[in-house]
C-alpha cells in the first residue's frame, strides 16, 4: 500500500463537514438532513463507523415502543 492509498483510505473513514460535497454525499448515504449529520458528528466525532453506530442507536430507539 502506498502512502497515497493509505491517506485515501483514512480519508474515506472520516466525514469532513467543511467540504460541501462530503456533506451532500453523507446526507444522501445516511438518509439524514445536514443538521442531523452535523449533530451526529458533534456527538461522536467525524469517524464514519462512530457516526453510523450512533445513527443506528437513534433509529433503534425511535422504533422501540414507549415503556409504560
Amino acid at each position: 500500500m502506498t502512502m497515497n492509498d493509505y491517506i485515501a483510505q483514512n480519508d474515506r473513514m472520516r466525514i469532513h463537514l467543511s467540504e460541501s460535497w462530503q456533506v451532500a454525499y453523507w446526507t444522501r448515504v445516511l438518509d439524514v438532513t445536514e443538521e442531523e449529520l452535523r449533530d451526529l458528528v458533534r456527538e461522536v466525532g467525524n469517524e464514519t463507523h462512530l457516526v453510523r453506530a450512533r445513527l443506528f442507536e437513534r433509529r433503534e430507539g425511535e422504533s422501540q415502543p414507549a415503556a409504560h
